[in-house]
């Protein structure tokens, strides 16, 4: 089904980090292994329904956050600037990858919360290797987020939004501004 395919989606996001000369491939790197260390965390802490009802609660407001960062983007185009198109193309690369991780994160939440009826009566291992799935994807959207927020800043002090809002405002204005006078003129 090529509707399900997220290949590009994945593709687009690494490909803008590994293929620009000017970020350290490091980058990518750490969007992975941090979050696979800290998801060792299930070792010590495996999730329970609590965490599960919480998580799944937080995962649903930050993929409202991060849908209207896209929508945000959506509307805004650099015109004749090469950098400002850059930026915009990355967060708008970016904020997709990160919603693909969230849902991720939210459909492996949901399951889990379907599939356990009990917490308490899961083997170890399974408890764990579930914990870890969990956490990993938790804390690879949130590197993710980091990772956006420097461009969704860039476009703030470029005056990406202001620009966009500046010209809905003006244009609004200017149809304010017809008296049926002016509009048979």
């Amino acid at each position: 089904m090529k509707s399900l395919n997220v290949a590009p989606i994945v593709n687009n996001f690494y490909s803008q980090i590994y293929d620009d000369r000017q970020k350290s491939n490091w980058e990518g790197y750490i969007l992975l292994l941090v979050p696979a260390l800290i998801a060792q965390i299930a070792i010590f802490r495996p999730i329970d329904a609590e965490f599960m009802s919480t998580m799944s609660t937080t995962l649903a407001i930050l993929f409202g956050f991060t849908f209207t960062s896209l929508m945000s983007t959506a509307r805004y185009s650099a015109k004749d600037d090469k950098v400002e198109e850059k930026v915009v193309r990355e967060t708008r690369t970016t904020t997709a990858y990160a919603l693909l991780i969230n849902l991720s994160a939210l459909v492996l939440v949901v399951g889990t919360t379907i599939a356990v009826v009990d917490y308490a009566s899961l083997q170890y291992s399974v408890a764990t290797a579930v914990s870890a799935g969990v956490y990993f994807f938790m804390f690879h959207y949130l590197m993710v987020m980091v990772h956006l927020m420097r461009y969704l800043y860039l476009l703030a002090i470029g005056g990406a939004f202001e620009n966009s809002e500046n010209n809905t405002q003006h244009t609004q204005s200017e149809q304010g501004d017809r008296t049926p006078e002016t509009v048979h003129q």
